[in-house]
């Protein structure tokens, strides 16, 4: 999904009253250019970021978690590659964004 298509998204969202005490976001900013929108979005509504938690993992700790949660299902969309497989792919994915 682009960012401009993401960015919105969150925007219309942190601008509803029930977002003015506080919002965790899960995933977002995954990129520079989408912290930059943040500040600006965050900027713009007059709040501030209190605080950023970045939990890191190691690919092979993923891959064990996606095919233990069901990748299977991604799997099913993807026939003759095997739950790791999938796995991998969605990790170079993520890595190449």
């Amino acid at each position: 999904m682009p960012d401009e298509v993401t960015e919105a998204m969150v925007r219309e969202r942190l601008a509803r009253p029930d977002t003015v005490r506080g919002v965790i976001l899960d995933g977002f900013p995954r990129t520079l250019p989408q912290a930059v929108a943040l500040n600006e979005m965050l900027t713009d509504l007059q709040r501030r970021l209190a605080g950023v938690l970045c939990i890191a993992v190691s690919d092979d700790a993923i891959v064990d978690i996606l095919t233990a949660l069901g990748v299977s299902l991604v799997a099913q969309a993807h026939p003759g590659q095997d739950e790791v497989a999938v796995a991998n792919s969605m990790l170079r994915a993520l890595h190449e964004s």
